[in-house]
């Protein structure tokens, strides 16, 4: 009996340890692509403009060969030649009402982890065995082993202040976050960043009639996209939705919708798991790049699986809550910018081949191409050196009518206090019911879709006499059922 009663406790403490793990870690994050006017994707993506801060710590791949003039072994910086996505700054946050000791692990498929703070425990090897080596089949690794210290710990302060950070980095600490201890030094956060070599499965192209068109090639959802475009100062947006897999929205450069797009941002990162403080953080810090930039730009949410299946991780503890919530972005060649420079490039040859000599035809194009427009040096940069010069397509095919989508719904703000607004993505009319319940599965609201005021296209709940906390709500709409998380504070 008594082996029987141990055999027992030994398959369920496992559960119990697990249900007395308080841990929640979330992560935030972006992978940036440049695409071409046709929809081709660049080799070599946009570089953000917000510098790091001095503390954080870079890695370079190097290869070592025999130098025969010194009769020794020597190291030159490899050439990486297929980076053609940037993935920028996640942040991982953890939170815990006490010191837990914890081991996070990260694999970049196809990638390398280059950039990262505090300082990890563990990194992948930066040696190489050729010069040009390719990221395709290579693994970047990263893992960090350490403390994340309780919230009333007086030691919990930052090893590098605010003041000794960029401004702008200052905005990730903004959160309500435990400090975790690595290595002798205290952060807010985890940070790291890399490259790789990865086909962006959206495809954006515009036309030199102003027609957009962006197509979802996964086979799942494309949950919110929202194309942007920074012009004389005023940040622009064309256009925002979701996509069914293997859909094509389109529409045109010339329309300007009244909204705000970090609104809309944050909103989707929420409605992704993050908290709202999180989701301010992150485009807080991404400012200037999202928003203050020139050129098109499609934002995209990176659905779960493919972040998953790109940045494995594996946590010791297994906490009770993981979420991550990354943008895909796009920043997108204008086909009339695009033709525009190609055009130039192709004068300045026939003038270099013409002249007697004593021009570099290189250096002469790159300097015109500077003076003309400073501001976009870097895309003419990717123009001037890309091998190929893309088709700039003169007149895009609508998208193909839309079958009717599935019956989906928004919830914001959340996490809210006073109220809610349920905004479908179909006319009210088709809705028919909303529930509002708690973790356990009680029903604690229920409405006839019928009965709730509207505001425009979406419904307005109010929720004054509610307890804080985590409640689901759950509509029923065009023969369909769909539920939200929504956190009343």
């Amino acid at each position: 009996m008594k082996t029987r009663m141990n055999l027992i406790a030994a398959l369920f403490l496992p559960c119990l340890l697990f249900a007395q793990n308080d841990l929640v870690v979330h992560e935030w994050g972006t992978f940036t692509t440049l695409s071409s006017s046709s929809g081709e994707q660049y080799e070599t993506p946009i570089h953000s403009l917000e510098a790091l801060p001095d503390f954080v710590y870079h890695q370079k791949f190097k290869c070592r060969y025999w130098d025969s003039k010194f009769n020794a072994e020597s190291e030159l910086f490899a050439n990486v030649e297929d980076a053609n996505t940037g993935m920028e700054t996640p942040v991982v946050y953890f939170y815990s009402g006490t010191e837990t000791e914890f081991r996070f692990d990260v694999q970049y498929q196809n990638g390398s982890v280059s950039s990262y703070y505090p300082r990890p425990s563990e990194t992948e090897d930066f040696i190489v065995p050729v010069y040009n080596f390719q990221l395709k089949g290579h693994t970047g690794y990263c893992s960090w082993k350490g403390k994340i210290l309780a919230p009333d710990d007086p030691e919990a302060t930052l090893t590098h202040s605010n003041q000794q950070a960029n401004a702008l980095w200052n905005h990730p600490r903004n959160v309500d976050a435990n400090m975790v201890e690595v290595e002798g030094q205290k952060e807010k956060y985890l940070f790291y960043r890399g490259f790789a070599n990865y086909s962006c499965p959206i495809e954006v192209q515009n036309d030199l009639q102003g027609r957009v068109r962006v197509l979802n090639h996964m086979d799942k959802v494309l949950p919110f996209f929202i194309c942007t475009e920074y012009v004389n100062g005023e940040l622009l947006v064309h256009h925002y939705g979701r996509l069914e897999p293997g859909a094509c929205d389109g529409f045109s450069r010339n329309t300007q919708l009244d909204v705000v797009a970090a609104d809309l941002m944050i909103e989707a990162l929420i409605e992704e798991g993050l908290y709202r403080k999180e989701a301010e953080a992150m485009l807080a810090t991404w400012n200037e790049s999202y928003f203050q930039t020139p050129g098109m730009k499609v934002f995209w949410i990176v659905p779960r699986p493919i972040i998953d299946e790109l940045l494995p991780v594996t946590m010791n503890p297994v906490p009770k809550e993981f979420e991550r919530a990354f943008f895909g972005r796009i920043e997108v060649m204008e086909a009339a910018f695009e033709k525009e420079i190609q055009d130039l490039m192709l004068s300045l040859e026939k003038d270099n081949a013409a002249s007697s000599g004593g021009i570099n035809p290189k250096k002469e194009k790159r300097e015109q191409l500077r003076k003309k427009s400073p501001y976009l040096e870097e895309r003419m940069l990717r123009i001037l050196l890309n091998p190929n010069h893309y088709l700039v397509p003169e007149d895009l095919e609508a998208c193909p009518e839309k079958e009717p989508e599935t019956f989906d719904f928004r919830v914001y703000p959340n996490p809210t206090d006073e109220q809610v607004f349920l905004e479908p993505n179909c006319l009210p009319d088709a809705l028919e019911e909303v529930w509002l319940m708690d973790t356990k599965g009680v029903i604690v609201r229920h409405y006839y879709a019928t009965e709730i005021p509207r505001d425009g296209n979406r419904l307005r709940l109010y929720l004054l006499d509610l307890e804080a906390g985590l409640y689901f709500i759950r509509v029923s709409g065009n023969g369909s059922v769909r539920t939200r998380r929504l956190q009343i504070r």
